[in-house]
């Protein structure tokens, strides 16, 4: 009788952990389902945000730069020149006392934004996609 019970024991064991590997693997599939393949069936278009004193001022469309765009921003005395360019953006020129943000260069990914402390201005390339989930929203 107990040889029965413990085969009945270890076979209810091994359907359960069955279960939850069907039950991991469906959630797995899930998310990549919902997650992953729309991005990969979406390209996203890179776009640079624009921000002074932590508003956001401007959004610039990077793909579609056939030719250098020019964007003055005048905060008052403050002035910066960004421009645009394949796909990419830097600050081309800064009347700030140190010009860090001009030494920057070009950006073209959301690796490292430019930044003008002096001016309180920030540029940040983002891929296009909302930073938000469904969770956040």
């Amino acid at each position: 009788m107990k040889n029965v019970q413990n085969h009945f024991r270890k076979a209810v064991v091994t359907i359960n952990q069955k279960h939850w590997i069907f039950l991991l693997a469906g959630i797995f599939l899930i998310s990549l389902l919902f997650g992953v393949l729309p991005r990969l069936f979406s390209p996203a278009t890179p776009v640079a945000e624009i921000y002074q004193d932590g508003v956001l001022i401007q959004t610039v469309n990077l793909d579609n730069t056939s030719a250098p765009i020019t964007i003055p921003i005048i905060h008052g005395e403050q002035e910066n020149i960004l421009e645009v360019t394949d796909g990419g953006i830097r600050m081309k020129s800064a009347n700030c006392p140190d010009k860090l943000c001009v030494h920057q260069g070009r950006i073209d990914s959301g690796a490292s934004p430019i930044v003008c402390l002096p001016h309180r201005l920030v540029v940040q390339v983002r891929d296009g996609y909302s930073a938000t989930d469904a969770i956040s929203q």
